[in-house]
């Protein structure tokens, strides 16, 4: 396995804050990055000069300057042709800034089922409760799969064109109804092949899917394990993912058995509200030889 890296969303470009991340880093042994989700990101400059020492194995979409925040919110599987343009682009915008930082990897997230009230011989999409039925959920994915999956694949075959040397690194779902399912996974990366996009482990996310009735926490890993290039270390109690390691139900042991020598190892929190669970985090992963 790979080095311990730290996941840091909403990252600022003030002097303060780009000092206590190097702080933070300093204490807890920390020499890669992975920059998450920010608006308006800190220069490749201003990240170089703040912290000489680091590198940047990946970088999370959203990481690009957006003028307009509510165009960050826009999902690769929305049924709108426009709004998955806009999608594209930040995606395209995140692979930039990737390259800025000499990274390999952006990190994404699909979106929810798409809202297709024109589809017709299934449940309509808008009047689907996942929460409370994950098997209509299931079933309704299944059958606009093949539309799924035909826009998408055509959206991330023209982000990985426009920008060439990034490859796309996909999670599983946050909860439903976000995708993809495992098997729109497995279509995307055969569609797409290994040179452009590959799998990105949550296994928080994996055992709150579990407790919300759908997959089973060991399906993403057993499925795509052997394409897994990264994994974000979060727990998970109950439906409730993105906390941090080692105060949930998660095994890390169990988990770094299964992860790959190349597999990145990242201690992120979802959301980040402190240094405190962070440095607590990685005391407890190292502890267990991450």
């Amino acid at each position: 396995m790979q080095m311990l890296a730290l996941a840091v969303d909403g990252l600022e470009a003030s002097p303060q804050a780009l000092s206590e991340l190097g702080s933070f880093c300093q204490r807890g042994g920390i020499s890669r990055l992975v920059p998450g989700r920010s608006l308006q990101p800190p220069s490749e400059g201003a990240l170089r000069e703040a912290l000489p020492a680091i590198r940047y194995p990946a970088v999370r979409n959203v990481f690009a300057p957006v003028g307009d925040p509510e165009s960050a919110h826009s999902p690769l599987t929305a049924a709108d042709g426009g709004v998955r343009q806009r999608a594209a682009q930040l995606v395209a915008a995140s692979s930039q800034s990737a390259k800025g930082l000499e990274a390999e990897w952006v990190i994404i997230e699909w979106g929810p089922l798409p809202k297709m009230p024109d589809f017709r011989g299934s449940e309509d999409s808008e009047s689907v409760d996942p929460e409370s039925d994950p098997v209509a959920f299931l079933r309704t994915a299944e059958k606009l799969q093949d539309r799924v999956l035909d826009q998408i694949c055509r959206t991330l075959h023209d982000v990985t064109r426009i920008t060439p040397g990034i490859r796309l690194a996909v999670l599983p779902p946050r909860a439903a109804p976000d995708l993809p399912t495992p098997s729109m996974l497995e279509h995307l990366l055969e569609d797409l092949g290994p040179r452009r996009v590959a799998y990105w482990h949550d296994p928080g996310r994996a055992r709150a899917l579990q407790a919300a009735g759908l997959w089973k926490e060991e399906t993403w890993l057993d499925q795509f394990g052997s394409v897994c290039v990264g994994v974000d270390l979060t727990d998970c109690i109950d439906r409730m993912a993105g906390l941090p390691a080692g105060c949930g139900e998660v095994d890390f042991r169990v988990l770094r058995e299964g992860l790959g020598s190349e597999a990145i190892p990242v201690v992120r929190a979802d959301p980040m509200t402190d240094w405190a669970p962070l440095d607590t985090a990685v005391q407890f992963l190292r502890g267990l030889g991450y």
